[in-house]
C-alpha cells in the first residue's frame, strides 16, 4: 500500500475517532470502550462491503508507529504530566519502569520456554517486546473518573520510562538472538553495562 493511501486511511480513522468523541459525551459508556465497539463495527463493514476492503489491506508499519504515533503519545503524556509530582514520586516510578519490566520480561520468557518449549533467547525477545505497557485507555479512564493525581502520575510516569527500558532490553536481546552465539555470564555482564549506558 502506498504511503499516501496509508496517510489518508489514518486521517480518516482519526476523523472518525474525533467525531466519536463528540457522540460519546451523550452516551453512558467510556470513550475508550466506545472506540473498541466502533472498531468492531468498522471491521464488520470492511469484511462485508467491497468499497471498504481497503481497510482490510491497511497495516501499521513499524515506521508509522515509531515516527507518527509514538512521538505524539509521548509528547502528550510528557506535556500534561505534573513534573513536580513526578520528581516526588520518582523512586516508585523507576521501580515500576525498570525492575518491574525486567521481571515481567523474565516471567514471560520462562513461561514460553517452560510450557511451549520456545528457545530461551527468542522467549526473552518476545517478553521484552510485550512487557512495556501503554496505559492510554487507563489514563483516559482515570481522567474521566477523577482518580487521585498521584495514581495518574505513577501510571503515566511509568509508561513514559518503561518504553525506553523496553527498547534497550529488546535491542540487547536482539543482538544476541541474531549473533546465534551461546549466552554466557560474561555476556550478561556486558549486556548489563550496555543497558546502563
Amino acid at each position: 500500500m502506498p504511503l499516501s493511501e496509508a496517510i489518508l486511511i489514518i486521517m480518516g480513522l482519526l476523523t472518525i475517532a474525533m467525531l466519536a468523541a463528540g457522540v460519546c459525551h451523550n452516551l453512558p459508556i467510556p470513550y475508550t470502550v466506545f472506540l473498541v465497539i466502533l472498531g468492531i463495527v468498522l471491521g464488520y463493514f470492511a469484511r462485508n462491503n467491497a468499497s471498504m476492503h481497503v481497510l482490510l489491506d491497511f497495516q501499521l508499519t513499524p515506521d508509522i508507529v515509531f515516527f507518527l504515533f509514538l512521538p505524539a503519545l509521548i509528547f502528550e503524556s510528557a506535556f500534561n504530566l505534573n513534573a513536580r509530582q513526578l520528581v516526588r514520586d520518582i523512586l516508585p516510578v523507576l521501580v515500576l519502569a525498570v525492575p518491574a519490566l525486567l521481571i515481567s520480561t523474565a516471567f514471560i520468557a520462562v513461561g514460553l520456554w517452560f510450557f511451549l518449549k520456545v528457545d530461551l533467547v527468542l522467549a526473552l525477545l518476545f517478553g521484552a517486546l510485550i512487557s512495556a505497557t501503554d496505559p492510554v485507555a487507563v489514563i483516559s479512564l482515570f481522567k474521566e473518573l477523577g482518580a487521585p493525581e498521584r495514581l495518574t502520575i505513577l501510571v503515566e510516569g511509568e509508561s513514559l520510562l518503561n518504553d525506553a527500558t523496553a527498547i534497550v532490553v529488546f535491542k540487547i536481546i536482539l543482538i544476541f538472538a541474531l549473533s546465534g552465539a551461546a549466552f554466557t555470564w560474561a555476556d550478561a555482564g556486558g549486556a548489563t553495562l550496555d543497558f546502563f549506558e
